[in-house]
């Protein structure tokens, strides 16, 4: 999480990131169907949070529907642009899908927007 998301927990219920980090515990134990039911209630109660949608587009990923991974990383980073773990992402979609000028171009979006994160470096 970086800090424009960090600062982002602030302004949401505590509902909305208790249900974020339900998701997150569903996703890591594969329990897609809970992870996608916490995440979409909580994009209900909070559809401008960006941080859901780039969660629910990491389930999308995990079941192999990439297309809607991509459309849901696309909401995440039109909502908050300068967020260089949604172009990560987002690269990692675009390479999945065979679209690796698109992956590339997102992973220099990332570096240029944390130019000191060897995580984005070495990519």
């Amino acid at each position: 999480m970086d800090s424009s998301e960090k600062a982002d927990l602030g302004i949401y219920s505590d509902e909305v990131i208790r249900l974020k980090d339900e998701a997150e515990r569903h996703l890591d134990s594969r329990n897609y169907q809970f992870a996608f039911k916490a995440v979409n209630e909580a994009i209900k109660l909070s559809s401008g949070y960006s941080v859901l949608y780039n969660l629910r587009a990491l389930i999308y990923m995990d079941i192999f529907d990439y297309e809607r991974a991509l459309n849901d990383f696309n909401q995440a980073i039109k909502m908050a642009p300068n967020s260089p773990a949604f172009y990560q992402n987002r690269s990692t979609c675009y390479f999945l899908l065979n679209r690796f000028g698109e992956a590339l171009a997102d992973l220099d979006s990332a570096v240029e927007l944390a130019p000191r994160d060897p995580f984005y470096l070495m990519r």
